[in-house]
């Protein structure tokens, strides 16, 4: 099993190799050399690039600020964010990785994929239902409104005879031979 670390660095979770990245998004423990738990140094970095995507400034390389953040506070972000998505990046951006949520743990967070459950997904579909059988019965008033009544046409509404069969014919069907020109000689 590989991790990607730092968009461009893969290394081994069982026998890591790590390789220094960006300063900016790298997690404290790695610097420390503390490989144990590894993937959470992803979701440090992913809670990092989620905030400077939502408006924060740029990331500090190291002093004061870089510590700052690594001590589980965000930067300032300007855009306004729901208390939940600014809590769920505070919790990725925890100090302890333990305290981290995993990415299987982040895939099924109501704050990065809201779903609906089973109650409101069946209000959805009842409704369509009702939406879809409401449009159809429109269509079916509509197209009897439309259709002629007792042998009388109605205007702008055409029937088009159908062909049977047999009076089918190919294209050119009524030509006689073709002719081809070749080497300036003709042929019937």
């Amino acid at each position: 099993m590989y991790k990607i670390g730092d968009l461009g660095h893969v290394t081994s979770i069982s026998n890591p190799k790590v390789e220094e990245g960006d300063s900016r998004f790298l997690a404290n423990e790695i610097l420390q050399e503390n490989y144990q738990h590894l993937p959470k140094a992803d979701t440090f970095a992913l809670g990092l690039t989620i905030a400077v995507a939502a408006g924060a400034q740029s990331l500090p390389t190291n002093g004061t600020e870089w510590h700052h953040i690594r001590e589980g506070n965000l930067p300032d972000i300007p855009q306004e964010l729901s208390k939940e998505l600014h809590q769920l990046l505070k919790n990725m951006v925890h100090p302890d990785p333990a305290e981290r949520p995993s990415a299987a743990a982040l895939a099924k967070s109501r704050v990065l994929c809201p779903s609906l459950g089973k109650t409101e997904l069946q209000h959805q579909l009842n409704l369509e239902k009702f939406k879809t059988a409401t449009l159809e019965r429109e269509l079916k008033e509509a197209q009897q409104a439309q259709s002629p009544k007792d042998g009388c046409s109605v205007p702008g509404v055409f029937e088009t005879p159908t062909r049977s069969r047999s009076a089918k014919r190919l294209v050119g069907g009524k030509s006689a031979k073709s002719s081809s020109f070749t080497s300036g000689h003709i042929s019937p």
